[in-house]
């Protein structure tokens, strides 16, 4: 038996295999987008209504 064995094959997840998000909101006026995950951009947190930013609406 080998530390592989008990502990796993040692296989990690590569970061090339997340998928990027399609941007959910859109900046009108600088083309800036924002998929809706991390830290809120500036422009989006300073909105009054932020779902005037949305690109498709529901």
């Amino acid at each position: 038996m080998t530390p592989e064995d008990i502990f796993g094959g040692g296989r990690k997840k590569s970061k090339a295999a997340k998928s990027k998000l399609p941007p959910q909101y859109r900046n009108p006026d600088t083309g800036d987008e924002w998929s809706g995950r991390g830290r809120t951009p500036g422009w989006l947190a300073s909105a009054r209504n932020p779902d005037k930013f949305r690109r498709f609406q529901s």
